[in-house]
């Protein structure tokens, strides 16, 4: 499971790289913790990529611009 930057960079100029990666991991241990029982970790995963992929597709188009 790669998050934050390791998963999709960020340019300098938007300063979201530490921030995006602390969104994850607060948005992952919570799903984790909380259904991970129910459907299983590959269900809390894919809930996971539900919760983040807007908000990432934002910052790499952003990123993507500036660059």
């Amino acid at each position: 499971m790669l998050i934050g930057d390791a998963a999709h960079t960020a340019t300098p100029q938007l300063a979201m790289g530490a921030g995006i990666a602390i969104e994850e991991a607060v948005v992952l241990g919570d799903v984790l913790g909380s259904d991970a029982d129910v459907d299983g970790v590959d269900g809390a995963l894919a809930r996971f990529m539900r919760r983040r992929y807007e908000r990432c597709r934002m910052v790499v188009e952003n990123s993507l611009q500036l660059g």
